[in-house]
């Protein structure tokens, strides 16, 4: 049987200080053509599933929606929720004080 183990490749563009996001890159030539091929590169290796934190997800993806709060009165399960098993490709927000909010 074939090892059926995910690969894993750090695809990232990021500044000397750090920053990840690029709006204070500007667009210059050299900045959109980084941009580009950073897009050529992440569609040819067929990239199956993406990882963000939670400020690019919330810049990008939520719009700053905030988690609505619903009190209980017994236990949410801790189970993991895939929304669609199939999906092409799927998207990971690394969230560890649950401050990211959807609205579906």
């Amino acid at each position: 049987m074939k090892n059926k183990k995910p690969k894993v490749i750090c695809l990232m563009m990021t500044s000397l200080d750090g920053k990840i996001l690029g709006e204070k890159w500007g667009k210059s030539g050299p900045v959109e053509l980084l941009k580009e091929s950073f897009e050529k590169v992440h569609e040819r290796i067929g990239v199956g599933a993406w990882i963000v934190g939670r400020k690019t997800m919330e810049k990008d993806f939520t719009h700053y929606t905030r988690p609505v709060i619903k009190k209980t009165k017994g236990g949410i399960p801790r189970t993991d929720f895939v929304a669609v098993k199939d999906a092409k490709t799927f998207a990971i927000a690394l969230d560890r004080q649950g401050k990211l909010g959807w609205n579906h």
